[in-house]
């Protein structure tokens, strides 16, 4: 109310301020019009007297629930709940040393005799008669042997006899060579016998000269072989003429 009556005598001021200067301008007489200003302006004053002063009204602030405030933790506490206990530092005599890895030497292999081993196998059958054991290393394979036997054949009534028993001998000296195990390629048995030149002497020369391979030997059933008839079993088979007749 106080505001609607200020803004009306402002208005009725404004108009007889203009009004009063119009008719001062015209020299008309405007005493009447000066009251009725003086009367606006003490109206617009008392409108101003009785407007009460705005009071600025401060909401209060709600305290927020105590559940809800948020519990500020130092960043000091945050890193050492995050950081793990260390583990105690152990003392020198406490630290385990790795144990040394053992390593493990084969034990070494006894070497063979490869030439006594054959010379005791080929002795078996043919005993003293044994005259030498030559072992060479086959060319294509230096890993197996090559193995030469000379021995001396016995002497029979016939010639057929003579001839059988050397076959045979040969055939036992085979089976035991190649009964040692080791890697012989092949084994070759030279078979001397005393021999008359023309002259009439007597000399003792090679008659017979059998080779069997260790793959040939591996297939012998030496429990059931024709031993006088060894030479169709031999890889190659030699004899000297006179033992034909």
């Amino acid at each position: 109310m106080s505001a609607f009556l200020g803004f009306v005598s402002m208005v009725a001021m404004l108009v007889f301020l203009i009004l009063t200067i119009i008719m001062f301008i015209k020299k008309k007489p405007f005493k009447k019009h000066l009251i009725v200003l003086a009367a606006g302006f003490v109206l617009f004053l008392v409108a101003i007297a009785i407007t009460p002063e705005s009071v600025k009204q401060v909401r209060p602030e709600t305290p927020m629930p105590e559940d809800v405030q948020k519990t500020e933790t130092p960043i000091a506490d945050i890193n050492a709940e995050a950081k793990e206990p260390a583990a105690p530092a152990l003392a020198p005599e406490e630290v385990q040393k790795p144990e040394p890895i053992q390593q493990v030497v084969p034990e070494p292999q006894p070497q063979v005799d490869t030439k006594a081993t054959i010379e005791e196998a080929a002795r078996k059958r043919v005993k003293e008669r044994l005259k030498e054991v030559k072992v060479n290393d086959y060319a294509y394979d230096l890993s197996k042997k090559f193995i030469l036997v000379y021995f001396s054949g016995s002497d029979h009534l016939t010639t057929s006899l003579i001839r059988d028993t050397m076959k045979i001998d040969a055939s036992y000296v085979f089976e035991n060579i190649y009964g040692t195990g080791l890697p012989i390629q092949e084994v070759t048995c030279f078979i001397g016998f005393p021999m008359k030149d023309k002259y009439g002497n007597e000399t003792e020369i090679n008659v017979m000269k059998i080779s069997l391979t260790g793959e040939t030997a591996g297939k012998v059933n030496w429990s059931g072989v024709d031993r006088a008839n060894f030479d169709k079993v031999a890889n190659s088979f030699w004899m000297h003429p006179a033992l034909k007749k």
